[in-house]
């Protein structure tokens, strides 16, 4: 893949509902394993929001977590305070926010491989 490649998306609003989630307190978790080495160059973005309000949170595994396979299934915390708008750099006020569009996708400026797995996307309060 290269460039901006998007791996799901969930538009709409229906059966989203953020009572209760606090920004300061809950994270989107998800469950991550590697078939192959994780390039190091590019991200992995998390997306919240759509239109002009959308906030994402960019993840590498070699830069965020320092290495490069997972060697099986691991959970990865994106504490929703690290979500920042895309224009302004502003975390994300209200995680009620994302209910127009969820989703990942893959941002690199050169063609990498990504062969990897995401499981068991969901909110949580931060362990």
């Amino acid at each position: 893949t290269g460039w901006w490649d998007g791996l799901f998306f969930r538009n709409g609003n229906n059966n989203y509902s953020a009572a209760g989630v606090n920004v300061a307190t809950w994270a989107v978790r998800f469950d991550l394993n590697t078939f192959e080495a994780f390039p190091a160059d590019g991200n992995l973005k998390v997306r919240l929001g759509g239109g002009g309000d959308t906030h994402f949170y960019d993840f590498n595994l070699n830069n965020s977590m320092g290495f490069s396979n997972t060697n099986g299934w691991i959970t990865v915390t994106l504490p929703l305070s690290g979500f920042k708008h895309e224009s302004t750099g502003a975390p994300i006020p209200d995680a009620a926010l994302g209910g127009s569009e969820f989703g990942m996708i893959w941002s690199s400026g050169v063609s990498v491989k990504v062969n990897l797995g995401i499981d068991n996307v969901r909110f949580e309060p931060i362990p």
